[in-house]
């Protein structure tokens, strides 16, 4: 079969890729090994940062795409995300302190003036009464807690139907638990793929966005083009006990470390009366199957929450949810800005793209990104 767009890959960012293709008039096809949103896609936090933690080492570009990237999600799919109350506590002799949080705060509102359609953090401080009376955190040097706003999706498996259906609704095809055995050049510009069922697919364009399979996907087609692996593992755990409730923040997340003010944070969430936590992350196996944590590294990261909330000291563990990420170059490193890899500009085939988001919240800049690449300038209000 012929299709204009041939995307490999079912999760998050092949969705969004296929709903951008027929926004450009083109024909997608939606190749999916397993099903659709498998994978890291429903295994994160589901967090749609604003970038505040991108003001802490004061990347405003990195600010300026999670805050594109809150507003898309806000417009697009008002009935899929809510607001998030993320706490944070502060600490004296810290990084975490009320007055590095308020001069975050600060720069943060006078950037959002200068962002059109940018939702403000509504940032504010906590006291350290507030905090003890809801938190069950470190007492020794706190001095209260930064509180401010994110967004978060309700239910990601519901919010990739409803793109799925979008797709088939509006003329693209779906293909779910579909083997690829090859992929190879065809006519020059063409990739063809060819199924396990034994169907080839021709596609003027051919776009990897397959998450840990991309880099196995890619040698199979351009073997000389670099590809970082997916090498990373996240996860997220779900624990059943529930989060402290009440009426200013009935969906909350907070973070917290292992050492008071300090290191990396975990991220605390309220899911239907339950706590999930995350992420843990180590390194792993390329590989285009599902993983789990190995043992060690699961206790290890129970044993930080832990620390960072007695609370869930005794809680029981209901659920793992993994997923592979693309690492920075050294597995279980995560990496930090969305890949976008041209392989005709790299000697490889033309028409053929490799993309990859490090979070769900940019997943649709970067398609946008693709598209913009692909077939001409930016769609209005595609960010």
């Amino acid at each position: 079969m012929n299709e204009d767009v041939a995307i490999l890959g079912g999760g998050i960012v092949g969705l969004l890729m296929a709903i951008r293709a027929l926004e450009y008039g083109r024909r997608p096809i939606v190749l999916e090994r397993g099903a659709i949103g498998r994978g890291a896609s429903c295994a994160s936090l589901n967090v749609v940062h604003g970038g505040l933690r991108s003001l802490q080492s004061l990347d405003l570009q990195g600010w300026r795409r999670a805050r594109r990237a809150q507003g898309w999600w806000a417009r697009h799919h008002p009935r899929h995300v809510r607001p998030l109350v993320c706490t944070m506590p502060l600490y004296t002799r810290s990084l975490r302190s009320r007055t590095a949080m308020r001069a975050a705060f600060a720069l943060d509102r006078a950037l959002t003036q200068l962002e059109p359609g940018s939702i403000a953090l509504e940032g504010r401080l906590r006291s350290r009464a507030e905090v003890l009376d809801r938190w069950d955190v470190a007492a020794a040097g706190l001095t209260g807690a930064a509180e401010w706003r994110e967004w978060s999706i309700a239910d990601p498996t519901a919010l990739m139907q409803e793109l799925a259906d979008t797709i088939r609704a509006q003329g693209g095809s779906m293909r779910e638990g579909v083997d690829t055995c090859a992929i190879t050049r065809h006519n020059g510009r063409m990739a063809a793929v060819q199924l396990a069922d034994g169907d080839v697919v021709e596609a003027t364009a051919m776009l990897l966005c397959a998450g840990s399979a991309g880099q196995t996907l890619a040698r199979r087609i351009d073997p000389g083009v670099q590809v970082p692996s997916s090498c990373t593992l996240g996860w997220n755990v779900l624990f059943d006990r529930s989060m402290p409730t009440d009426t200013l923040a009935a969906n909350k997340m907070l973070a917290v470390s292992p050492v008071a003010g300090r290191g990396r944070s975990l991220f605390l969430r309220e899911e239907g009366g339950r706590t999930l936590a995350g992420t843990g992350y180590a390194a792993c196996e390329a590989g285009d199957r599902p993983v789990q944590p190995a043992a060690a590294d699961l206790d290890l990261f129970c044993s930080d929450v832990i620390k960072a909330y007695p609370a869930l000291a005794d809680a029981a563990i209901l659920e793992v949810r993994a997923g592979q990420l693309p690492d920075n170059g050294t597995p279980g490193t995560l990496r930090q800005a969305d890949l976008l890899i041209d392989h005709g500009a790299c000697g490889g085939t033309p028409g053929v793209l490799t993309l990859s988001a490090t979070k769900l919240s940019t997943a649709p800049l970067l398609a946008s990104d693709a598209a913009s690449w692909l077939w001409g300038r930016p769609l209005k209000d595609q960010t």
